[in-house]
């Protein structure tokens, strides 16, 4: 409620204006700046604000009124809205590899595809080591063992060293055919038991030792 002589604000128990102790009608002045700047009926235009003590219009911007010095309440300005970030695309997640597992073969539980023992019976899951093969040299060491011991055995068991010869004999015939050892059959013998048993020991000897390196 203002007054209507100077536009002073006044409270609902004021019967006289207390600063003109005025009654009259509003300064035709107050009424002109209303309809020049399109004040709505109690409120401000949206360039101009008026005073409420003395009706002057004023900028929308004044801190205080130039006519009467009244000091306007500016309003405080709304606090600022909360930036967020705006939200970013969750990265791809790559596929996590599935670890390898194994059957155990003896008691038919799973293990780590890395685990060397069978967590239930304790199987060994590393392979069997392949069986080295045989080189040329025990191979050779083996036939040259039986050979030899076939030949050892042949002129100790077989090889005859006797011959026929024929002697005068008394009471069957006048010549009687009987056998006796032979010296060149006997060397013969002896050196062949003696080449028997070194071949046979060469080729044991090439059998056990022909591996190392």
């Amino acid at each position: 409620m203002e007054c209507p002589e100077c536009g002073y604000a006044l409270s609902p128990f004021d019967k006289t204006c207390p600063r003109c102790a005025g009654k009259g009608p509003r300064r035709p002045d107050a009424a002109r700046q209303t309809q020049a700047f399109g004040f709505a009926p109690g409120g401000d235009s949206p360039t101009h604000k008026r005073c409420p003590r003395c009706g002057r219009v004023q900028p929308l911007d004044a801190p205080r009124c130039e006519n009467c010095g009244r000091v306007f309440q500016t309003p405080f300005p709304p606090p600022p809205a909360p930036q967020f970030p705006a939200p970013q695309p969750a990265p791809p997640v790559a596929p996590q590899p599935v670890a390898p597992v194994k059957v155990c073969p003896r008691c038919h539980q799973t293990a780590a595809g890395d685990a060397r023992f069978c967590g239930g019976c304790y199987y060994d899951f590393a392979p069997p080591a392949a069986a080295p093969h045989p080189s040329p040299v025990r191979i050779f060491g083996c036939f040259l063992l039986i050979a030899g011991v076939w030949c050892a055995g042949y002129f100790f068991l077989f090889f005859d060293t006797s011959v026929p010869v024929q002697s005068p004999g008394f009471v069957s015939s006048p010549y009687a055919i009987e056998r006796v050892n032979n010296l060149g059959l006997m060397a013969d013998r002896q050196n062949g038991i003696l080449i028997g048993l070194g071949m046979a020991i060469l080729g044991a000897l090439m059998t056990l030792f022909g591996n190392r390196k």
